[in-house]
C-alpha cells in the first residue's frame, strides 16, 4: 500500500501505487492529445536555446501550451498560478454547526446540533434536521425537508443504517441513531421527519441510557443492522440489540482484560466479520473486540504512546487490516495495522500538516481512503 497526494485540492488521496495522471478541475483526466507533438517541440526548443533564437515552431508551441495548461492542474508553464491549480469549486453547503451523516439508501443528509459549539443565533437547544441532496437545484444552500425534531441534548455522533431486507424492513429510510453529550443514545425513524406529516416528534423509536459521558463512538452494524455499538467518555462499550424496538436489549457488558482502556473516542464494525468491533481510545490504543466472547482479542498500541485515536477505518477487503489516525498535531501520519502481525504498523502514510480528525475507506473502491 502506498499513497499519492493529488494537487487538485487540500484533501489527501491515498491509493495503490500507480502513475499520477493529470487532473481536470480536481478530477483525474487523460493527458491532452497534443502531448507527443508538444514533447517533440520542447526537445527542439531545448536544442536551440543556447543560440538565443526561438525555434521554428515557437508560435505553434505557444498556442498549444495555452490549450494544454487549461487542461491540467500541474501547469505546463512555470508561471501558472498555484491558486488556480488548487481551486476546488463548492458544490453545496449547509449553514449549521452540526454533526452529519448521509442516508445510505436515498439522497438525504442528516444534521444534528453539535455539542461544544454555538451557532449564529446563540441558541442552546438541539435539533435533528434532514436535508435533500438536490444537485440539480442552482441554489448553493441545501434546504431542509419535512420537520425538524427536538433532541434532549446536543449531538456528539450520528449514524444512519439501511434496514431493507431485514426484520426492520418496514422502516422506509432505515434507522438514524444519535449519540448525545449526556451519554444518551436516541434512535429515530427518519420517514416521519422527511415526509413532514406533522408527527415528527413521534419519529423517536427508542431512547437508550447506559453511558455516563458523551457518546463519541456510534455505529450500526453494516452486516446486521439491528446491532448498534456505542462508546463513551466513561470508557464503556455497549452493544444494543434493536430487533424489538419497543424493548431494546443490551448485550452482556464488554469486559477489558486489563481494566480501563481510557475514554472511547471512536469505533467501527469490521466490514467482513459481523462479530468484530474496533474501538479507539484517548490513551492511544485500539482495542479489537469479539462480540461472541464479550472481551477484547487484541490491543494495538503505538510504541511512542503519544497518539490519541481520533478515527479508525477497517479495510473493506482485508478483514485483518485497520487504519488509525490521531488528532494530535505532533503525530500526523496514518498508521495501517494488520492483526496478523500486531507488534507495529505495517505502513505509515504521511501527507497532513495537522492532526487528522476523520477517516473513510471507500466501500466501492478499496484502493481509495479519505482523510481530513
Amino acid at each position: 500500500m502506498s499513497y499519492g497526494q493529488g494537487q487538485g485540492g487540500y484533501g489527501t488521496y491515498y491509493g495503490h501505487e500507480q502513475p499520477m495522471n493529470y487532473m481536470n478541475g480536481g478530477e483525474f483526466a487523460a493527458p491532452p492529445q497534443s502531448w507527443e507533438s508538444q514533447q517533440q517541440q520542447t526537445q527542439a526548443y531545448n536544442s536551440q536555446q543556447n543560440t538565443n533564437q526561438p525555434p521554428q515552431a515557437w508560435n505553434d508551441q505557444t498556442s498549444q501550451s495555452h490549450q494544454y495548461s487549461s487542461q491540467q492542474t500541474a501547469a505546463a508553464t512555470p508561471q501558472a498560478s498555484i491558486a488556480e491549480a488548487t481551486a476546488v469549486p463548492e458544490i453545496k453547503s449547509i449553514e449549521r454547526s452540526a454533526m452529519f451523516t448521509f442516508c445510505p439508501s436515498a439522497p438525504f443528509l442528516a444534521a444534528g446540533s453539535v455539542a461544544g459549539a454555538i451557532d449564529l443565533s446563540f441558541s442552546t437547544s438541539s435539533q435533528l434536521e434532514i436535508f435533500s441532496l438536490d444537485y440539480a437545484s442552482p441554489a448553493r444552500l441545501l434546504q431542509p425537508v419535512g420537520l425538524p425534531v427536538q433532541a434532549p441534548e446536543r449531538f456528539s455522533k450520528l449514524s444512519w443504517v439501511d434496514t431493507s431486507g431485514t426484520e426492520l424492513s418496514h422502516l422506509k429510510y432505515g434507522m438514524l441513531g444519535g449519540g448525545l453529550s449526556d451519554g444518551t443514545v436516541c434512535v429515530w425513524n427518519p420517514a416521519p421527519i422527511i415526509e413532514g406529516n406533522g408527527v415528527a416528534d413521534s419519529a423517536l423509536l427508542c431512547r437508550l441510557s447506559k453511558h455516563q459521558g458523551a457518546v463519541r463512538g456510534l455505529e450500526f452494524n453494516p452486516l446486521s443492522p439491528k446491532l448498534l455499538a456505542s462508546g463513551a467518555m466513561d470508557g464503556e462499550v455497549c452493544i444494543w440489540d434493536l430487533a424489538k424496538l419497543a424493548q431494546p436489549s443490551l448485550y452482556p457488558a464488554m469486559q477489558s482484560n486489563g481494566g480501563s482502556t481510557g475514554q472511547v473516542t471512536c469505533l467501527q464494525w469490521n466490514r467482513k466479520v459481523q462479530h468484530i468491533l474496533a474501538t479507539g481510545t484517548s490513551s492511544g490504543s485500539v482495542v479489537v473486540w469479539d462480540l461472541k466472547k464479550s472481551r477484547p482479542v487484541i490491543t494495538l498500541s503505538d510504541s511512542s504512546g503519544r497518539r490519541r485515536c481520533s478515527s479508525i477505518a477497517w479495510n473493506p477487503e482485508i478483514a485483518t487490516q485497520v487504519m488509525v489516525s490521531s488528532d494530535d498535531d505532533s503525530s500526523t501520519t496514518l498508521q495501517l495495522w494488520d492483526l496478523r502481525n500486531a507488534v507495529s504498523p505495517v505502513a505509515e502514510l504521511a501527507g497532513h500538516q495537522k492532526g487528522v480528525l476523520s477517516l473513510d475507506w471507500s466501500m466501492h473502491d478499496p484502493s481509495l481512503l479519505l482523510s481530513s
